[in-house]
């Protein structure tokens, strides 16, 4: 019997593969997301003991940029930034995908409800997520089923290694504490707990041990290595970034995705199956539907704060498939098994995005190469920029240091958000912010934004001594449209 289970497991695994190959090719050629991009250079920076506020200032909390670091060691051995960005993500797919299958055997379901959930996690971790692969809310998105299913596991009493689910939640709540928001599903489920067991007792099972061990470690360690987080950037980010409503966000989209998880919550009260197939199913779709809460609560509307939702909404998908899918499997031909990889994978490699600006040759191509170093010899550059996508990347193609300690122009303070005394002051702080950056760096290149409609560099800063004196060393070239 255990052979049998064994041989399943491995066809299914090896079906598994077939289907993604193209993907994995694919994903290699594609660039890597700007913001990984921007997070492994904080890394980088704070693995070189350079400091927050001067190198490398950022609106999210260090952990964001921290778990970058196995990256910025891959690298100091050789290896190039998309090789070990794609192996580090890779690997992290692979052990949660591995963890998923480990806690799932503990459940009294069928297996094509286990295989389904994995199937569309794989799918969820890897082809939706192609353009956001490696970027901070993808990492999120990965730990946050095989963390849910270890919780989940002492919730039920499952008879499991509990040296492995220890290291489990060891292993992913780094993940979790990237954005705390996510902390809501964690939560629920010690809620969940607590309401279903009526003990107090709660306070001593592992995860809440470890989340709670994490979180007070984490703060500590944010006050002793991240002092000017707490002193400089997140006062900034609070007044400037953070209670800002993004120009993306439109609540029709929270509503969309909160009608969908109600709608799969329906399809499973009219479902028929064990009790542990429905209790895993509901358990999944309300994890997607806590994970529609951050993209609420951030207001920035960027796709990839979707992410962690589409993770968990795949499997959601796949257990809810599976409820009602099974006598149409079994009456299937069995022949048709072994052909189904391979029509997954025939339909990956027609329907996956092979745009020029997706891939690596487009940057490494790109006329702002030649601007930005013309002869050669080049060390560093700046370029004004409302996002990452471009700018940053280039960065890493060029092997040139992008001369700001900002990511993106989000820290231009506005005359119509703050009060007069708050304006001036900030004002006056971020000019002495990009005034030092020009001087410390000295970029051979500046560009500028011209554009009346939203605020801009040259525009906001034209009357700031100290920033005028360190633009005083360039003079005006040309215009570039891109």
């Amino acid at each position: 019997m255990q052979n049998s289970v064994y041989k399943r497991d491995f066809y299914f695994y090896i079906g598994l593969i077939i289907s993604l190959l193209p993907y994995m090719y694919l994903q290699s050629n594609v660039r890597f997301p700007a913001d990984a991009v921007w997070l492994y250079q904080a890394a980088e920076h704070f693995w070189h003991g350079q400091k927050l506020s001067e190198y490398y200032f950022d609106t999210n909390p260090p952990m964001c940029f921290l778990v970058y670091l196995p990256i910025v060691w891959l690298k100091e051995f050789g290896m190039n930034l998309w090789a070990a960005m794609n192996i580090y993500t890779t690997a992290l797919i692979v052990i949660a995908l591995g963890s998923t299958h480990y806690f799932l055997k503990f459940w009294d379901i069928s297996d094509l409800q286990h295989y389904l959930i994995i199937a569309l996690s794989a799918f969820g971790l890897t082809l939706i997520t192609i353009l956001g692969f490696g970027q901070k809310d993808h990492l999120i998105g990965i730990a946050l089923l095989p963390f849910s299913l270890a919780q989940l596991s002492i919730t039920y009493n499952h008879p499991l290694n509990k040296a492995f689910r220890t290291l489990s939640f060891i292993l992913w709540v780094p993940f979790i504490l990237i954005k705390p928001h996510y902390g809501i599903i964690a939560t629920a489920l010690l809620i969940h707990r607590l309401y279903r067991n009526k003990s107090l007792k709660i306070i001593l099972d592992a995860d809440f041990l470890i989340l709670s061990a994490s979180v007070i470690l984490y703060i500590a360690s944010v006050f002793i290595y991240f002092p000017d987080f707490i002193e400089i950037v997140l006062p900034l980010s609070l007044k400037l970034y953070v209670g800002s409503i993004g120009s993306h966000y439109e609540t029709r989209f929270t509503l969309g995705a909160l009608f969908m998880c109600t709608m799969l919550f329906g399809m499973i009260f009219f479902s028929e199956g064990k009790k542990d197939e429905i209790r895993l199913s509901t358990a999944i779709t309300g994890m997607a539907a806590l994970a529609i809460v951050p993209y609420w609560v951030q207001a920035k509307g960027f796709t990839l704060h979707f992410i962690p939702f589409v993770i968990l909404l795949m499997p959601s998908i796949g257990a809810i498939i599976a409820l009602s899918a099974k006598k149409p499997v079994q009456q299937a031909p069995s022949f048709i098994w072994p052909i189904i990889p391979f029509i997954i994978a025939l339909l990956i490699f027609v329907g996956m995005p092979k745009e020029e600006q997706f891939l690596h040759e487009f940057y490494q191509d790109h006329d702002l190469v030649k601007i930005i170093n013309p002869d050669g010899n080049a060390k560093s550059f700046y370029i004004e920029n409302n996002s990452t996508n471009t700018v940053l990347t280039l960065s890493e193609y060029t092997g040139l240091e992008y001369a700001s300690r900002f990511s993106a122009n989000w820290f231009i303070p506005s005359p119509n958000s703050l009060d007069e005394e708050d304006y001036q002051h900030y004002w006056q702080l971020m000019g002495d912010y990009l005034a030092n950056d020009l001087n410390t760096y000295k970029p051979e290149i500046v560009m500028l934004i011209d554009n009346d409609k939203f605020l801009t560099i040259a525009r906001s800063f034209a009357n700031h001594k100290n920033f005028q004196d360190a633009m005083s060393h360039y003079t005006y070239q040309e215009d570039y449209v891109s």
